[in-house]
């Protein structure tokens, strides 16, 4: 398990810097009547992928082949591998220049990382190891934000005014533009509730309504085939209107908000209902929506310097609301579950439960089984009432995006409407520069 975990956590930090990577590399080759097109189909790629996890996972696991999971990444990456040597540039710069890794922020990097592990450790383990009131959790909770503040510090304050030479990891520049703000925001809600939803509805469907791990993989589908329907939508809305992203927003996020309160009403029997396939088409197509205004937003409102940056901060943005939300809806069904349990069940069956989990339930009697699927069923619920209000507060948080593409308040100013043409401009003209000096160099 060790390994497991240690491996895990090395494959995360490498694949999250991947994913950065194809926007940036996007916005230098390809012409900017295409950029819709192409974000599009990567962004689809990234979501899709995400989808196909729970799903093929649910198969392999079903099978008792887990492993599996693991070994079929090494020929997907080494074909991905022989592509890029293929594909990628001829002339490429020193990898090793020393002025170079004398700017990353290692420190920033690993701070990002650390105040966040002791918050979620206590959001996940609070009410369930540990009791909420207990020495650990809140040791755990007073560290991580302490942490957080002294992250802060270092990247707003520290590196802005004392040590220029290195790039912060998140720059307070950067969030002084509203539009850009407005968007982390966004991407915090985003990821709480699309990891929520993906992590939360394959474990109900296999606990409350009695089905396999393949076939409750499989009930994500819906989402899987929507998502690139408000993807490619949303990204041609974007590219074609001035402020289409920002109306994209809005739209994608009240599409999450319906999808999310229809999933707090499903019934707890062990049919499938109708609803549930309504709510993930409005999850789909609202998270398919949601996934292609990144760019858009980014590139009317950073500098060429930044942008890479700036789809980093996105990316752990969201990865970051993923994590606290799926923590957040683990801690609410640990709270509830003891009471509800409580309410049906006799103490003993309820006892048992709660110490050897779900997999004990099917020593109980038949009529005890419908009512711990019943009380299961209520938990989450709970679960999902919390996605539908941080659903509910993406809504106002995309309604002040497209009000800050108009007027903009809270002491943040705009950092510029250049648009696309302008940006590329600014890429040559760093280009040119750099030929002329080689031109030069070569004639001296």
């Amino acid at each position: 398990m060790e390994e497991l975990v240690i491996f895990r956590a090395i494959q995360g930090a490498t694949a999250s810097g991947l994913y950065n990577l194809p926007f940036v590399v996007v916005l230098k080759v390809v012409e900017p009547k295409k950029v819709s097109l192409y974000t599009t189909l990567i962004g689809g790629v990234f979501v899709m992928a995400n989808l196909l996890g729970p799903i093929l996972g649910g198969i392999l696991a079903s099978a008792g082949k887990w492993r599996v999971m693991f070994e079929m990444n090494i020929p997907i990456a080494t074909v991905a591998f022989l592509l890029l040597f293929i594909a990628g540039p001829g002339e490429s710069g020193p990898f090793f220049k020393r002025s170079h890794w004398q700017s990353v922020d290692c420190i920033g990097g690993l701070m990002s990382i650390v105040w966040v592990a002791p918050v979620v450790l206590a959001l996940q383990e609070g009410g369930a190891e540990w009791p909420w009131d207990s020495i650990i959790i809140r040791c755990l909770l007073i560290g991580g934000g302490a942490l957080m503040v002294i992250f802060i510090w270092y990247e707003v304050f520290y590196l802005t005014k004392w040590n220029a030479k290195i790039n912060p990891v998140v720059p307070g520049s950067l969030f002084r533009c509203a539009s850009i703000f407005w968007l982390m925001v966004n991407a915090l809600f985003v990821g709480a509730t699309f990891y929520g939803a993906i992590t939360i509805l394959p474990s109900r469907l296999q606990i409350v309504n009695d089905m396999s791990a393949r076939s409750a993989g499989l009930h994500l589908l819906v989402i899987m085939m929507t998502v690139p329907m408000g993807a490619m939508s949303g990204a041609e809305i974007s590219h074609r209107f001035v402020y289409g992203a920002q109306w994209v927003a809005l739209l994608g996020s009240i599409m999450v908000l319906i999808g999310s309160v229809l999933l707090t009403f499903l019934p707890g029997g062990q049919e499938t209902p109708v609803s549930s396939w309504f709510a993930q088409c409005h999850l789909g197509i609202g998270f398919g929506f949601l996934g292609a205004i990144a760019l858009f937003v980014q590139k009317d409102n950073v500098s060429c310097r930044e942008l890479g940056v700036a789809i980093s901060i996105y990316d752990m943005a969201r990865a970051m609301g993923g994590t606290i939300g799926v923590a957040i809806c683990s801690a609410i069904g640990h709270k509830n579950l003891r009471n509800e349990f409580a309410k049906v069940l006799p103490a003993n069956a309820a006892g048992s439960l709660l110490q050897l989990s779900f997999g004990s339930i099917s020593h109980l009697s038949p009529d005890n089984q419908r009512l711990a699927r019943e009380a299961y069923g209520n938990v989450f619920g709970y679960e999902f009432q919390a996605l539908a209000v941080a659903a509910g507060i993406n809504v106002f948080v995309a309604i002040a995006m497209v009000w800050t593409r108009y007027f903009v308040g809270f002491s943040l100013r705009r950092r510029g409407d250049g648009p696309y043409q302008y940006w590329r401009q600014e890429e040559e003209s760093e280009r040119e520069d750099v030929s002329a000096e080689g031109d030069l160099r070569t004639s001296q």
